[in-house]
Parts: structure tokens; C-alpha cells; sequence
């Protein structure tokens, strides 16, 4: 095994790339799809900030129990799907996951492992799966984005009502769509918000809190959109529903949703203020 810590590395840099690139590979997507990138990117970047802290985690150990936890259960999940004739890429990519963690745990510790764990799961299940994850997701967004919407527009005086996913209105239903429900702004504010925390946070259950406000927040700010759709729907008619119009309201309530984010920061200043008498 190499011993300098540039060349350990290079070493375990070398065995991650495969699953960097095992979406590309596999054929799973290409580069112009814009929302596999932004998830890609921002695994990539969890690998990469995880390097950051390479030379202080490096601990070799092949006799790591985790390790060959994580590689029993990798060949465990391949005979599983021989024996139970699955053709699918579920057993294969649980497989390789299961593969690669064992192979972080006996490179550079358990704590390595855990680090790596997410990265490694948006690279094997979330990506190659990602159509999946959309269809999972949309639908409670899209009824908990009708619900608070529906509120929001009783403030303003008007009579409606929700089923589901669907907004009544006299006798109109308004039908919140997967591009309605918030899932593609979601996986944007991924990426801004996971760069925010990086940035201003080094504590990791810092980061990891500010981190989760992330949804509540898409889930305001598109409800703020939803809202504003409808009042002009009332106004304009169907020019509200216009795909140039709702790109460009997609888009602002990124931005917003971000500043938004980046202004919760403020709610741990007193971990910051701590961070810096500490240093």
C-alpha cells in the first residue's frame, strides 16, 4: 500500500473515479440534462470537500470489521439477485455501493465511510434512478404546495378549495403538476444550499441543520409562486400558465429561496462567534 499522503490520495482518487463517472458510463445520462448535473455536481463536490480532509482520515486497516460487513453484504446482494432471477439494476448498484463502502472503510476508516456514504449514494441509487425519485417526491410536494396554497389565497378573500394535488375554484380545477411542485427549484437549492453551509459552517451538525431548512423553505417559496400564479390566472387568464412565464418564476424563487437560505446563517452566528474565539 503507498505510504505518502499525496500518493494515498491519487490512490484512493483513482478507485472513487469509476463511481464518479458510473452514470456517464453506464449510459444512465448525459451531460445536457440539466437537472442529473445538478444533483452530479453536488455529489461531487460532497466527494471532493470530503478530500479536503483526506490526510487527517487516511488510517489503513484491511482488518476493519465495517469493511468486510459492507463486503459480505456486496456479495450477499449479487447472489440475491442471481438467485431470485432480478434482471434489474437495483441488486447490482445496492451491490456496488455496498462495495465501495467497504472499500472507504478499509482505505481510511470507518469515518471515511460515513463521509462518503452520501456522495456514494447519489452517484449508485439516487442518479441512475432519478426519474424514480422524481415520481416518488412530486406528489406529496405537489399536495402539501396545493394545501398551503389554498390558505395563502383565503387570506386574500377568495373561495377555494383543495383535493390532493388539485385546487378548486367555483367550478375550475387547477391541477399542481410534477413542474408545479417544486422538485426541480429542490434539487437547485441542493447545490446553493450545500455550497452556502460548506461556506459558512464548519461544524458538521451545524451544517447538517442548516442544511435541512432547505425544504421548508422550497416548499414557502413555492407556495409564494403558486400563489401569485393563480391571482394572475385570475387576471390574464391562461397567458399565466405560459412556459416562458413560469420559467422565469422558476428562476426567482431560486434566487429568492437562496437569499433566504443564505440569510438563515444568521440563526447560528452564536456557533460562529464560538468558531472564532476558539481559533
Amino acid at each position: 500500500m503507498p505510504q505518502n499522503d499525496t500518493t494515498k490520495a491519487i490512490f484512493t482518487g483513482i478507485i472513487c473515479l469509476p463511481v464518479v463517472f458510473y452514470p456517464f458510463i453506464s449510459g444512465i445520462a448525459s451531460v445536457s440534462d440539466s437537472e442529473f448535473m445538478v444533483l452530479w455536481l453536488l455529489a461531487a463536490g460532497m466527494l471532493l470537500n470530503v478530500f479536503r480532509g483526506f490526510r487527517k482520515t487516511w488510517n489503513f486497516k484491511p482488518s476493519n470489521s465495517i469493511g468486510w460487513i459492507m463486503m459480505t453484504a456486496a456479495v450477499a446482494l449479487i447472489w440475491g439477485g442471481i438467485l431470485t432471477g432480478n434482471k434489474t439494476a437495483v441488486f447490482f448498484n445496492l451491490s456496488l455501493l455496498a462495495l465501495m463502502l467497504s472499500l472507504a472503510a478499509w482505505l481510511a476508516g470507518t469515518g471515511f465511510m460515513l463521509k462518503t456514504l452520501l456522495p456514494f449514494t447519489v452517484f449508485i441509487i439516487i442518479l441512475p434512478f432519478l426519474n424514480y425519485f422524481h415520481y416518488l417526491l412530486s406528489y406529496p410536494l405537489c399536495v402539501i404546495c396545493a394545501g398551503f396554497t389554498v390558505t395563502l389565497l383565503k387570506i386574500f378573500g377568495l373561495q377555494v378549495s383543495n383535493e390532493a394535488a388539485v385546487i378548486i375554484m367555483g367550478g375550475q380545477k387547477i391541477s399542481i403538476t410534477t413542474a408545479c411542485s417544486g422538485i426541480f427549484q429542490l434539487e437547485a437549492m441542493l447545490l446553493l444550499g450545500w455550497l452556502i453551509v460548506v461556506s459558512v459552517h464548519r461544524n458538521i451538525w451545524r451544517r447538517a441543520a442548516h442544511f435541512i431548512m432547505i425544504f421548508p423553505i422550497v416548499i414557502f417559496m413555492n407556495t409564494l409562486r403558486l400563489t401569485a400564479v393563480i391571482l394572475l390566472y385570475m387576471n390574464i387568464g391562461d397567458a399565466a400558465f405560459s412556459y416562458k412565464l413560469h420559467t422565469v418564476m422558476g428562476f426567482v424563487m431560486v434566487i429568492l429561496a437562496a437569499l433566504l437560505m443564505w440569510s438563515c446563517r444568521l440563526l447560528f452566528k452564536e456557533d460562529e462567534v464560538k468558531k472564532d474565539v476558539q481559533e
